[in-house]
């Protein structure tokens, strides 16, 4: 289990944030399942999670 917050984005939104998060050369964008620990609902979301045969990259300057 990853504990974390959900943010509800827009198409437009998303595709802004892909360069920072390095979307699609260091991380893919991938679609999940959640749980909302308070209500238990179940929520579809996506995650970025890293390239498997890349190694670790910095967050972009803009985070810092």
């Amino acid at each position: 289990m990853v504990e974390g917050v959900a943010v509800e984005m827009t198409h437009d939104e998303i595709s802004r944030l892909d360069p920072f998060e390095g979307y699609p050369t260091w991380y893919n964008r991938v679609d999940i399942q959640m749980t909302n620990l308070n209500t238990k609902e179940l929520i579809k979301g996506q995650a970025y999670i890293q390239v498997s045969n890349k190694e670790f990259h910095e967050p972009c300057d803009a985070y810092k």
